[in-house]
């Protein structure tokens, strides 16, 4: 059977939007967060896998200074869990005068590698499986020089860095690749295999999300006597979800 369907046409400007009325829509104030939680984690993003873990997190070599601008970092973190081991690399713009301080840290994922977000050669090319996107000429499945700075529009380091603010970045693909069927692949494969039959095994979004707050985890962890972060989870789209989600689960994120 054939049914056609009227489709609406869209809207450009706000000045089409006919009148409408919100009086009578009710606001739930008394809402019940551990329910709220176990809703998504049942119907939108799946359950983190249960099970001992733990992060180690060292600094890979001397900074790099960005004089009156601060310095440039890369922490390297190790992530055990009951099954496997994963390591990923924090890079971390820490701005000046931090030290002994409360000061703002955004902290979010990219979809490229670390190097996408400058085009400085200091910083080091991933080893994990990369997407190919021709949009910026990325070609191989592999991190190359030809991919560093194609995202820097994106992580305005010198704005930030300029405004007292430290922002620190952990490639996406480093935690979990971003294709389908990769589960054995990432920080997933710490906890169960591929075989596991749960119904609520976590997706791609909630490894991401745990992973961010493991990369919390390693920054609270390195800075601990040196200064204190005020994390801020950043990130945009399906790092929008990503961010929300772990900011929903983890209550030292104090913005997102």
């Amino acid at each position: 059977m054939n049914a056609s369907v009227e489709v609406a046409e869209p809207l450009y400007g706000e000045d089409q939007v006919p009148p409408y009325d919100l009086s009578g829509l009710e606001v739930e104030r008394d809402w019940d967060r551990e329910a709220a939680l176990e809703n998504f984690q049942s119907h939108v993003f799946g359950r983190d896998a249960d099970g001992p873990w733990s992060v180690d997190v060292e600094e890979m070599r001397p900074p790099q200074c960005l004089g009156a601008l601060g310095c440039r970092r890369e922490l390297v973190v190790e992530f055990k869990g009951p099954v496997y081991t994963r390591r990923w690399t924090i890079l971390l713009h820490e701005a000046p005068d931090v030290q002994g301080q409360a000061r703002p840290l955004f902290l979010g994922l990219n979809f490229l590698g670390n190097h996408s977000t400058t085009p400085n050669p200091w910083v080091s090319l991933h080893r994990s499986w990369a997407p190919i996107r021709e949009v910026e000429a990325l070609k191989s499945h592999e991190a190359t020089e030809s991919g560093r700075g194609v995202l820097s529009r994106r992580w305005p380091f010198e704005l930030m860095l300029n405004r007292g603010f430290s922002v620190a970045t952990v490639y996406s693909g480093d935690l979990e690749p971003d294709r389908p069927h990769a589960f054995g692949e990432g920080l997933r494969s710490c906890f169960e295999t591929v075989e596991s039959e749960r119904s609520d095994r976590w997706g791609t979004l909630a490894a991401w999300a745990f992973g961010l707050r493991r990369s919390l985890d390693a920054i609270l962890k390195w800075s601990a006597g040196r200064w204190s972060p005020i994390p801020i989870a950043t990130g945009h789209s399906r790092m929008g979800k990503v961010v929300l989600w772990a900011a929903a689960n983890d209550e030292r994120f104090k913005g997102c």
